[in-house]
């Protein structure tokens, strides 16, 4: 199975696979730019200053969310939204056609995030989700900050999906610069079409580090206000109007509204227990009680370890001695969750989920059993052989 390289060997030097494909993307965002400048007749001039302005925008919003919340973060979409209000603040004071250049400049964006994606792909942040088919990510992408329970386990290139998306998207964007259409057209189709696309594919997303709210994650949010906001500008003028561009506003509306109603009529969230947070949670909780268990300290009698998560889940677990093996058991149950006021819907639906979580972070290939107890208690149950160390 083939594992993805942090870094790469040129002329001796090592160089950070991120970095590589980062600026690898700058370079042929710039020439994408520069072309389409010369073919529409517009200023290089200004593209050059909207290039250094927009890289500026970038590295001053990364070392600021650094400086306020002490880590770094990229987030494309946030990135994407300031080199756009930067360079049409900018476009605006020099009475430069604001509409024509974002075309233009998003088009630059759009073949950044193509290769940036690839960056990603290799560091193995933005990752997808265990599956049956994917790729795998070692100890020293771990050590990078690739989740440790995920080491080993199939990891789905949600990354390379969405490269090839923003592909299709640029390509088809940068021919609806070259047709004369109106300014505009192309910035409103790649919101739309990347929006649509990325909207779906933060389902299949994997990393912790995510903000979500109301069951949807920061990007899918983010996807509906650009929505909203590039259609407020067609109907006010600043942007060409299109009747599929509200029908998709009103598509991507009715699209959350849907998924919400259809959460909540589950008789558990199961979407919030496979929340990447949540199971960045249980497997931290799986960790400590590991230790505990592993422990071989038996002078005295220790109290039963248990791990809770901020959904009111408590774990619990122990290893009993058989003939030839252990059985190892993962007691569940429920409590009311620091998030809502209800108790953890646990039934035998959820400790079928649960197992497979388990399964899957504590990377065992044996099957499990499921045992109800008394008061809403479920027992998970693996049964090891003398072989497993």
């Amino acid at each position: 199975m083939f594992v993805p390289s942090l870094q790469k060997n040129i002329l001796k030097y090592k160089i950070s696979n991120f970095l590589f494909y980062g600026i690898t993307g700058f370079i042929v965002g710039l020439i994408l730019g520069i072309t389409l400048c010369q073919l529409t007749d517009l200023s290089l001039w200004i593209l050059v200053l909207m290039s250094l302005l927009g890289a500026g925008a970038f590295f001053a919003q990364t070392y600021l969310h650094k400086i306020v919340t002490n880590e770094e973060d990229l987030v494309y979409y946030r990135h994407e939204i300031a080199i756009l209000f930067v360079c049409a603040i900018m476009l605006w004071v020099l009475g430069q056609p604001v509409a024509s250049y974002l075309d233009i400049t998003l088009m630059g964006i759009g073949a950044f995030l193509v290769f940036g994606r690839w960056g990603c792909y290799h560091v193995g942040c933005c990752h997808g989700r265990p599956c049956k088919v994917g790729v795998l990510y070692s100890e020293e992408h771990a050590r990078a900050g690739f989740p440790f329970y995920y080491v080993g386990v199939k990891i789905f290139p949600l990354p390379l999906v969405e490269s090839f998306f923003v592909f299709i998207t640029v390509i088809i964007s940068s021919w609806i610069i070259l047709q004369d259409s109106p300014p505009g057209t192309a910035l409103i189709w790649y919101t739309v079409f990347y929006g649509s696309v990325r909207f779906i594919l933060e389902f299949f997303r994997g990393d912790p580090e995510r903000s979500y709210w109301k069951g949807f994650s920061e990007a899918q949010w983010t996807t509906l206000l650009l929505f909203l906001f590039t259609v407020a500008l067609s109907y006010i003028g600043w942007l060409p109007f299109y009747t599929w561009h509200t029908f998709a506003v009103i598509g991507l509306i009715l699209s959350m509204i849907v998924i919400t109603f259809y959460r909540k009529k589950k008789l558990f969230p199961t979407y919030e227990i496979i929340n990447p947070h949540h199971v960045w949670e249980i497997a931290n909780g799986l960790k400590t009680l590991e230790k505990v268990t592993n422990s071989k300290d038996t002078t005295q009698k220790r109290p039963i370890a248990i791990s809770c998560t901020s959904l009111g889940l408590n774990i619990s677990t122990g290893k009993i001695p058989l003939e030839q093996g252990h059985m190892i058991h993962y007691t569940l149950s429920g409590t009311k969750s620091r998030k809502n006021k209800h108790d953890f819907p646990l039934n035998q639906k959820a400790a079928e989920v649960i197992g497979e979580l388990i399964q899957t972070i504590q990377h065992r290939k044996e099957p499990f059993e499921i045992q109800a107890g008394q008061s809403n208690v479920y027992h998970i149950l693996f049964k090891e052989t003398n072989t497993r160390t």
